[in-house]
């Protein structure tokens, strides 16, 4: 009776020869493409977060809203700890929306960033209908065009008035 021990051993050089894998499995399919908007009337909100890396890095996040509202909320080592609360004018809403999609905020992915865990990033959510597109990025990762979409998202809360919201339980004068 033969023994199938040599027959294997010689396929096993052969393919080892050959270079190539025995099989080669599927690639992944790409990621769905993120819902859009379908006009840059239907962004409702424009959310913007910093987050600091261990350590003492600022941390705040702003919302504008296209019904004119705006929030911010400054959590840590930055000048206005607290909430506080803007009017913007839609015009000034409408020219920012329609930036982010003149640069191409939909098409970009919703990560960059390099491996490890202690980077400050920015999280950057739009609102739409009833989807939103997050991209997240650590500071110095990604595109060019990342920078542009956030400076003007923080040039624009950074012009408006901002009042302090009163704190809960606070008791009037």
């Amino acid at each position: 009776m033969a023994h199938p021990q040599p027959a294997v051993a010689v396929l096993a050089i052969a393919m080892l020869a050959c270079g190539q894998p025995l099989f080669t499995p599927r690639p992944a399919p790409p990621p769905a493409p993120a819902p859009q908007p379908h006009s840059v009337s239907e962004i409702t909100a424009i959310r913007q977060s910093h987050a600091g890396a261990f350590g003492p890095s600022p941390t705040w996040d702003v919302t504008l809203r296209r019904d004119g509202t705006a929030e911010y909320r400054g959590l840590g080592n930055v000048p206005m700890l607290g909430r506080y609360d803007a009017t913007i004018d839609s015009t000034t809403f409408q020219r920012l929306a329609a930036g982010l999609v003149h640069l191409g905020f939909f098409r970009l992915a919703p990560y960059y960033g390099a491996a490890g865990t202690d980077h400050a990033y920015v999280a950057t959510t739009v609102f739409y209908g009833t989807d939103s597109t997050f991209l997240i990025r650590e500071i110095g990762q990604g595109p060019r065009v990342l920078d542009v979409i956030e400076a003007a998202i923080d040039s624009t809360a950074a012009q408006l008035s901002w009042s302090a919201r009163p704190r809960r339980g606070a008791q009037p004068n």
